[in-house]
């Protein structure tokens, strides 16, 4: 199971999400590719007040 890196436009990390979630936010024009190792998506809007959950990655 993979999980794509989310940051909103403030550069701020967001909680990761499913591949086929970040293909329909590319697709609809509501994020870009930030960087492409690690697979990361930038959000075009920002997002202050999104909750954050601790992230372990082995």
């Amino acid at each position: 199971m993979s999980k794509v890196f989310v940051i909103d436009s403030d550069k701020r990390p967001l909680d990761s999400i499913h591949a086929a979630t970040a293909r329909q936010l590319l697709r609809n024009k509501k994020a870009a590719i930030f960087r492409r190792f690690p697979f990361t998506l930038i959000l075009k809007e920002s997002r202050p007040r999104a909750p954050v959950y601790p992230l372990r990655i082995k």
